[in-house]
């Protein structure tokens, strides 16, 4: 009798990827190009990411070969994954790659049509222009949509194997980056997203939490002080001498790696659910995260995050309800972290 559980589901659809990955590790010397990722950050931390963890574990000699593409200043997350990474945010400029990929503000209008879709020509024109920068005749393409059809969809399988394609970052240095950034300090990053709309509600919650946590701690900022996402602008915050920013040395191309630097040294995040949320864990730092929508913040996805980073060694991840806490107590949750 077949097995027609959720987990037999799950390993028969890793099987199908591994067996497309295994071809890859097959073609011995041709470069293997992971993406290119043109997602929302909250899929590539929490799915995309582990996946390509998992690839080089299931077959190491890709990690020679190993091509990432992103954009933003991801390069830090892959650098134990990765033969070489290419940045977007330098390929393009800002401008043209919102002309050219307008409509990846998500890789899809839904995720689960990504499967069916052929390869878009965006993406194709990436991996070429990816291809003639590494001077070879041909290279294999990972796209996103593996992802998408198998490893996305691992959520009920067993939390001990799941894990293990969870490994902790190592914290990125901020030599060079000409940060002066306090000893012991909360990261804190609040924006407009579906999970927490701009209101003026949310606003003040924002400006109160960040206040209760200034009067114990130092708090950094990672604004990006530029409109890099059109749709997630962040919530005014004003400055002090103990509400510091990072904007000022923030550009297209180095912004994700700024924000990583941060997050490697803080003691703790706070801010609002999904995106950037799901990267303080990789560097052993604890995050705490707020929403008022809760239906926009898929609960799936919060109870994923809590399992996989509960991992020894990682940060852990905790989210709340607006609804069920004030400022104070936010700020409370995350000053016990530190």
């Amino acid at each position: 009798m077949k097995d027609v559980s959720e987990d037999a589901r799950n390993r028969r659809l890793l099987g199908l990827t591994r067996n497309r990955v295994q071809k890859f590790a097959q073609d011995s010397g041709v470069p293997l190009v992971a993406g290119p990722w043109l997602g929302e950050i909250a899929f590539e931390l929490l799915y995309w990411l582990p996946f390509l963890q998992w690839v080089v574990a299931e077959f190491p000699t890709l990690r020679q070969r190993i091509v990432v593409v992103s954009r933003g200043g991801a390069g830090a997350w892959y650098q134990d994954i990765a033969w070489r990474y290419f940045d977007l945010f330098e390929l393009f400029t800002m401008q043209e790659f919102r002309e050219r990929f307008p409509k990846f503000i998500k890789q899809t209008p839904r995720y689960r049509d990504y499967e069916r879709l052929q390869y878009p020509k965006a993406e194709s024109d990436v991996v070429e222009l990816v291809r003639q920068q590494l001077g070879c005749q041909r290279v294999n393409v990972l796209q996103p949509s593996e992802m998408y059809v198998s490893f996305k969809f691992l959520e009920k399988t067993d939390p001990h194997w799941i894990s293990k394609c969870y490994r902790r970052l190592p914290a990125p240095t901020l030599t060079g980056l000409g940060l002066s950034l306090p000893r012991y300090y909360v990261a804190v990053r609040f924006y407009n997203n579906l999970s927490l709309p701009m209101t003026d509600a949310h606003h003040e919650f924002v400006r109160s939490t960040i206040q209760y946590l200034s009067a114990e701690i130092p708090v950094v900022l990672l604004t990006t002080g530029a409109q890099y996402d059109l749709k997630h602008k962040d919530f005014p915050v004003e400055l002090s001498s103990s509400v510091l920013a990072v904007s000022e040395f923030m550009t297209p191309s180095n912004n994700l790696a700024i924000q990583s630097a941060v997050l490697g040294n803080a003691r703790a995040f706070c801010g609002n659910y999904g995106g950037l949320s799901f990267l303080p864990p990789y560097y052993d730092c604890p995050v705490f995260s707020v929403f008022g929508n809760a239906s926009a913040a898929k609960l799936r996805h919060r109870k994923f995050a809590s399992k996989v980073f509960a991992k020894p060694g990682l940060g852990g991840y905790w989210s709340g309800s607006l609804k069920d806490m004030t400022s104070r107590a936010c700020a409370d949750r995350v000053l016990e972290m530190c």
